[in-house]
This record gives structure tokens, sequence and C-alpha cells, in this order.
């Protein structure tokens, strides 16, 4: 695992505790690996078009995940998808979380098809 942060204090904190390589933000691009997850605001509302990583950067055998979930579809979604990366967005998380607390509060299955769509509906209600 490898961290790179924005602040370089903060990514070497991170990577002291989780004990592994730290590498400056301005040389994200030239690392390798297998997953990539964002967790920037970069393409957050209202910044959409912005992407941490650039097109050149992604390629098809890398999953690339996005904790933002407004949009959806990040810029950095997008751009993995034309590159052929399995991608997963922040809203799919937000959702799981929102899942495995209900059924650890409720003791049953959580409507997670349901809780999807909902957010879905909400969240396109509110930005219009």
């Amino acid at each position: 695992m490898t961290i790179t942060n924005r602040s370089p204090n903060r990514a070497n904190a991170l990577g002291e505790e989780f004990g592994c390589a730290v590498i400056e933000w301005e040389q994200r691009g030239e690392q390798v690996c297998d997953i990539l997850v964002n967790c920037t605001s970069v393409g957050m509302h209202p910044n959409v078009t912005e992407s941490p990583f650039d097109l050149p950067w992604l390629n098809e055998s890398m999953l690339v995940f996005d904790t933002v979930y407004m949009p959806e579809n990040t810029q950095l979604l997008e751009h993995a998808k034309t590159r052929g990366c399995a991608t997963a967005s922040g809203l799919e998380m937000f959702v799981r979380q929102a899942t495995r607390q209900f059924e650890l509060f409720a003791d049953q299955q959580a409507p997670a098809e349901f809780m999807m769509e909902t957010l879905r509906q909400s969240l396109s209600t509110s930005s219009q």
C-alpha cells in the first residue's frame, strides 16, 4: 500500500500509522497500482470537472474507487471507465455503510436497492 496526500505531514502520519510507503502528491501518477482509492474532495460538487489523476495514469487492470458521492460519476470515474478500469463510486460506499448499520441495528437484511434508489433520488432533487 502506498499513500499520497496533498498535505505531506498527513501522508507521513498515515504512512507511519499503517506501516506503508509514502510518495509526494506530485509523483502520484508515477506509481503503478492495482487499486486506486481517491479519498480527497477533488471532483466533488461544485468542482465536478476536476480529477486527482490524469487519464494517462489509469490503466485497464486497475480498480478505481472514488469516495466522492456528489456527483456519483466523478471525472475520475469517467476517466477510469474510458480507460477500461473497473470502478466503484462513493455512493456505493455510502449505501453499503448504511446497509451494514441497518443490519446491525435492526437484526434484519437491509433493503439495499431501495436505499440506493432513494439516495439517488434525494441527491438529484437537492442538486437541482
